[in-house]
């Protein structure tokens, strides 16, 4: 069995997934080149080992203030990118499809947010 098809089975024992690129960068760019090397779409990569693929995760604002608030109780963040570059991955594709900022974003959920030190919204 590929290295691949183990980290796959690891992270996604129902065999969908969803959200690969949010939750392990590294390992969705090592399938997309490989789906690129046999000349195929990464969807159906995937569904040739078996794996049914989401391109986009559904996140709800409640959940993302739970995953949040794991980190940082105190309601104040920062340095996310440097400290949970996943999350901020996260974020910053909400952010986006919603047409406001991080920053925005984050305080729209009640978190007090910083780059480096703390400013209030």
């Amino acid at each position: 069995m590929s290295d691949i098809m183990k980290d796959l089975r690891s992270l996604y024992p129902d065999q969908i997934i969803r959200g690969l690129r949010q939750q392990d960068s590294n390992l969705y760019f090592r399938c997309l080149q490989r789906a690129r090397r046999k000349n195929i779409p990464l969807k159906k990569y995937f569904n040739n080992l078996g794996f049914r693929y989401i391109k986009h995760i559904q996140i709800t604002d409640e959940d993302m203030e739970k995953k949040l608030l794991e980190f940082y109780p105190d309601k104040v963040i920062t340095l996310l990118s440097v400290n949970h570059k996943d999350l901020y991955k996260t974020i910053a594709y909400i952010a986006e499809r919603n047409s406001i900022s991080i920053e925005q974003y984050l305080c729209k959920l009640g978190f007090t947010y910083s780059k480096r030190t703390r400013q209030k919204c």
